[in-house]
Parts: C-alpha cells; structure tokens; sequence
C-alpha cells in the first residue's frame, strides 16, 4: 500500500533533551523525527484513503499536546538542485540539463521554487522534491516509490496549523480544566484511598478525560491504572 510523507517543521524541540526523547519514544514514535542545522522535522506517514490534512493537523496537535514547548509551523518542503535531481534520479546531470531548460519535450518542467548564489558563477536554482517526483510519474513514467501532498493540500495544512491552539483551543482546554476539577474530586472520593496521579487532556471537543490513578498510597512500585471519565464536554 502506498502513503504519502508528509513533514511538518517544528520549532521549540531539542531532540537531545531526556524528557523530549521520553515523551517521543512514548506518545510520538509513529512519527520520525530528525534534526539537521537547527531545522527540526517530524515526519508521518499517511495511507492511501486517509485525509492527508486531518492526518497532518492531528499529528501538529498532538505534538504540542506531549510536547508543550513545541510549536509545528509549517509543511516542510525539502529543496534540491539540479546535481542533487541527477544522483537521486540516478540519470546524468547533462539529462537533468535538458529537463531544466525546457529541450526535447520537457516543457512542462516544474518552474524552480526560487533560487541561492549568484556572482561570476551564476545562481543555483532550486525545486521542490515533491514537485520533481510527481512531474518524473507523469511525465517520464519513472516511479521514484515517494508520494507527497499537493500544493492545495499543503496550502490547507499550513493554514490550519496557524490555527493550531488559537483562542477556541484554550477556550476548550479551560473548560476541561473545570471538569477536570470536577472529576478528580468524584475519583478521589469513588477509589479511596486511591490517589489521583494526572490527567491526560483530550482534544477539543472529544469530551471524554482520562485519569490515572494509583490503586493504594502505601504501594511504592509503578502500578498505574487508567480510568476514564465522560465530562460531558463537546456534547
């Protein structure tokens, strides 16, 4: 079954801190993380049939819910020069010359996403891998296994991340903090002499708490026991 990559970039995440590498390796490790100069991605992987965007907004969610100094930006769209499309298309650079200047019917070449240098040497234009891909499937029937959103897809992902938390999410969140309230009580006073331990916030709107409790006070060993409870929200 195919599925498409998509990567989101993300700032506030150091992936050599204990606690960060815990929370990933607990809650996130369907997810790939990597970190290169300073640029840190978290990558997910969707299957054909899913919604690429939801896929991607509740991975950004989900990151900032385990991982609260996070912050996912944007999609991240990974670059290439001509010299990198030769090795990784594994054709000579003077073929890759040809698609670049439009000869032998390669007009619809994708236009460069811009480009870096200059001076005697003249600038080096860059592109969008996935741009590049999807024009090697459609155009010269080569395959290069990797699929990707499209620009509209991408376009709708980024706008949505900018929205991610924003004032209707702490809206949420200090509602469920008032039921949290609530229900810790009504378990406190149900399992006694249980002790509740945390809480696991839900998404907005989901409605549904989950509490962890541990079973008996005296007990020193890592039993926990995780209990849910409907607060009523987003009914």
């Amino acid at each position: 079954m195919t599925t498409t990559t998509v990567s989101l970039r993300v700032e506030g995440v150091d992936l050599n801190d204990v606690p960060t590498l815990i929370a990933t390796d607990e809650h996130l490790d369907d997810m790939q993380w990597a970190s290169v100069d300073g640029l840190t991605t978290a990558t997910i992987y969707v299957e054909d049939g899913c919604d690429r965007v939801c896929a991607a907004i509740d991975a950004a969610r989900r990151i900032r819910n385990h991982l609260p100094n996070a912050q996912p930006l944007t999609v991240h769209e990974e670059l290439v020069s001509a010299t990198d499309i030769s090795q990784r298309v594994g054709v000579s650079r003077e073929t890759v010359r040809t698609w670049v200047e439009k000869l032998r019917a390669t007009q619809d070449f994708p236009i460069p996403r811009g480009s870096v240098g200059g001076g005697t040497r003249g600038a080096t234009k860059i592109w969008a891998w996935a741009d590049i891909v999807t024009w090697l499937r459609d155009s010269r029937e080569i395959d290069m296994d990797e699929s990707f959103p499209g620009r509209d897809e991408i376009a709708e992902i980024n706008v949505s991340l900018a929205r991610v938390l924003q004032p209707v999410d702490h809206a949420w969140h200090a509602i469920n903090q008032i039921h949290a309230h609530a229900v810790k009580e009504a378990v406190t006073a149900a399992a006694s002499p249980a002790h509740v331990l945390d809480f696991v916030w839900p998404e907005p709107k989901v409605g549904l708490l989950f509490v962890e409790v541990r079973r008996s006070e005296s007990h020193t060993s890592s039993d926990w026991t995780p209990t849910s409870a409907n607060t009523g929200v987003g009914r």
